[in-house]
């Protein structure tokens, strides 16, 4: 494969990922806003000429669609608060992983979404709340296990109530200055302004809007012990 000439070949090739309604979209909005003289798209993977895939959960996924000059900014949610706006909406989440009930696994229903099928609109579908956090444990795990390039893990909360401190943690991972004035994200594309009622309630880790206490607490039972103690947020 002949080299690829990249605009911007002196700056940070950057890519920001984690599973669906992570916070991704907010994540890269915050950063193109602070640190646009100083980024550039990620680079495509130069063996198998693939481009990185924001939403990779697995090793071979990582290997082959990542260039190992990439910046990547992986974002996480709280399991139990990520299964909750799952739960608000998944788009096709359904189409690439197997989150079907099996007998004796928790039920819980998520709103699907396909926004490429104008037939499929805002309808709810029953999966299994287990295979559900074993797909965050093991997006957590490929990324603490086999890193394809350089990482940084932010948790999407902190990012929402202490932006000035997760811009610092940015601009040092980039190499970069400080931007003179930090600004925040407007309205993100396909999400809710985190504003009001709905900043004090994400705020809460003890509110939820789909899930009742007790399915809460076995969402969070059910995270690897060794993901909580990488992200370093408590069960």
């Amino acid at each position: 494969m002949e080299p690829v000439h990249y605009a911007g070949d002196n700056m940070n090739h950057v890519i920001t990922g984690g599973l669906y309604r992570s916070g991704t979209n907010y994540c890269r909005d915050m950063i193109r806003a602070n640190f646009a003289g100083h980024i550039a798209p990620a680079k495509n993977n130069p063996f198998t000429g693939r481009h990185p895939y924001k939403h990779s959960w697995n090793a071979e996924e990582l290997r082959a669609g990542f260039h190992p000059d990439t910046k990547a900014f992986m974002v996480f949610k709280e399991p139990a608060k990520w299964v909750d706006s799952i739960c608000r909406q998944s788009w096709d989440l359904v189409d690439f992983w197997d989150l079907e009930l099996r007998p004796g696994e928790t039920p819980i229903w998520i709103k699907y979404d396909d926004e490429h099928n104008h037939m499929i609109d805002d309808c709810r579908i029953r999966v299994s709340l287990e295979r559900l956090v074993d797909l965050f444990n093991r997006w957590a795990r490929a990324w603490r296990d086999h890193p394809p390039c350089d990482a940084l893990i932010i948790k999407h909360s902190s990012l929402v109530f202490d932006l000035s401190y997760n811009v610092e943690r940015i601009a040092k991972f980039l190499g970069a200055p400080m931007p003179s004035e930090i600004t925040s994200p407007g309205l993100v594309p396909m999400s809710r302004q985190f504003t009001g009622v709905i900043r004090d309630q994400y705020n809460n880790p003890d509110y939820f809007e789909f899930l009742d206490d007790s399915t809460a607490q076995k969402a969070r039972s059910l995270v690897d012990p060794g993901v909580t103690a990488w992200l370093s947020f408590t069960q």
